[in-house]
């Protein structure tokens, strides 16, 4: 049956009575449906062709599950886009009934169980590039034949980077785990990495790994810059350092999780269900002149759900994808790891890093929030920032319950930052800007 596939008409669709499952295909994006069982439960799908033969591919469990329409459609455009080109996404999972499996085949496998998890984008490709890149002479040999002796070899190699080599033995732990729980039958062996295997190394003294932020007397210099960049790109760094988010959340926020009435973001993905964090005064405040100036910068496409969006080199409206600030060093002393160079310098004429990158403004709000003077709790530093909630589940009734303390703590670390700033300050409309039309023109992003 051939509907237009939204919340509503998903939630009026009745289970079927007389078939086992009835398929229900959309009218706008084809190929994406939603295959209802007699017990009601809904499961998005998309189905093309692919070499001859007609594919169907899972997607996830609707709403109890953790799978909306519109998310499941962006899931589905992304896998009916692979399979025009030929490529059958069900291959991957195929692999586990041939014996002698790969490390790349064992790669692939692992990276369709991350998208199927719905894993972020940059940790999907930051696997797939640090394993074709570093161990571009293992990918062709059998997993089995990653010994515990052989991984040491590659740990050993690996010893003057060992930031990034402990990387790769998590990605290496990961394939492995992987692999074993869906080829239980053919592929066995303790993981070479871990408890029983490879340690990784110690990042400790000379070797600990520099975890840069926003000094509190570079704050103001920090803001003083923000004021310069576009509209959009001055938002999107102060939604970040306000937020705590990472890079890949702050760059991808959609409206569509914006809930206005709670004044809060509803983070789709819980092993349960949806929950809803609050924002700050200042970044609704930044939301609202957002909501108010995209339909102004974007006026022949539209911001296509985007917060901070842009146009790309193929005149698509996509999210900003690249994040660092650069200016020439005739413009500005470059920011370095703990702040803006303060030595005289004689410019180069080249581009150097105008601001930190968002994971400094990540670690920056964290500092805050732990500082004494604000004094917010560990378990909530985690649940703001949208990290892991201590290895158990956030539930939306822990939210609920704890929402006014919640909302309470984001105002303390506003206000710090404020402080930290030199004091509160009005947003800066683009609307009422001179020629802020054209100061907001979108750019493509290289």
């Amino acid at each position: 049956m051939q509907i237009k596939l939204t919340e509503k008409t998903l939630d009026a669709i009745a289970p079927p009575t007389e078939a086992a499952q009835a398929y229900y295909w959309d009218t706008e994006d084809t190929g994406f449906g939603v295959v209802v069982g007699r017990t009601g439960v809904r499961t998005f799908v998309a189905r093309t062709w692919v070499g001859g033969k007609k594919v169907k591919v899972k997607i996830g469990v609707a709403s109890p599950g953790p799978w909306n329409v519109a998310r499941a459609r962006r899931r589905a455009k992304e896998i009916l886009g692979d399979m025009a080109k030929g490529i059958n996404p069900n291959a991957a999972r195929k692999q586990a009934s041939a014996p002698g499996i790969t490390l790349r085949d064992a790669m692939d496998l692992h990276l369709a169980e991350m998208q199927d998890n719905n894993r972020a984008e940059v940790s999907i490709r930051t696997l797939k590039y640090d394993v074709t890149r570093l161990l571009e002479a293992e990918l062709d040999r059998p997993l089995a034949d990653l010994t515990v002796e052989g991984v040491q070899r590659i740990k050993e190699r690996g010893r003057q980077h060992r930031t990034q080599t402990n990387r790769l033995l998590a990605h290496l732990s990961a394939i492995w785990n992987t692999t074993r729980r869906l080829r239980r039958t053919t592929f066995s062996g303790e993981n070479p990495v871990g408890r029983l295997g490879v340690a990784k190394y110690a990042l400790t003294g000379e070797h600990e790994p520099e975890r840069p932020s926003v000094r509190q007397e570079d704050m103001p210099e920090w803001l003083r810059r923000v004021g310069t960049l576009s509209p959009i790109r001055r938002d999107m760094q102060m939604v970040a350092l306000f937020t705590g988010l990472r890079d890949a959340n702050v760059t991808t926020l959609r409206w569509e999780i914006v809930d206005w009435t709670r004044g809060g973001f509803v983070i789709p993905m819980s092993k349960t269900t949806p929950f809803t964090i609050p924002f700050s005064p200042t970044v609704r405040e930044i939301l609202e002149a957002r909501r108010a100036e995209n339909p102004v910068a974007f006026a022949e496409t539209g911001d296509g759900g985007w917060i901070f969006p842009t146009i790309n080199n193929k005149d698509k409206v996509v999210a900003i994808t690249e994040t660092k600030e650069r200016r020439h060093d005739t413009a500005a002393h470059p920011w370095l790891k703990h702040g803006p160079a303060r030595e005289p310098r004689m410019p180069t004429g080249k581009r150097v890093l105008f601001l930190p990158g968002l994971h400094a403004l990540r670690r920056t709000f964290l500092s805050v929030a732990d500082h004494p003077d604000v004094g917010v709790p560990k378990h909530v530093q985690m649940l703001l920032s949208n990290h892991s909630f201590a290895g158990r589940d956030v539930h939306e009734e822990y939210v609920r319950a704890e929402w006014s303390s919640l909302v309470t703590w984001v105002g303390k670390i506003d206000a710090e930052l404020w402080r930290r700033f030199g004091g509160r300050q009005p947003r800066r409309s683009a609307l009422n800007e001179a020629n802020a039309t054209d100061q907001e023109q979108p750019r493509a992003e290289l």
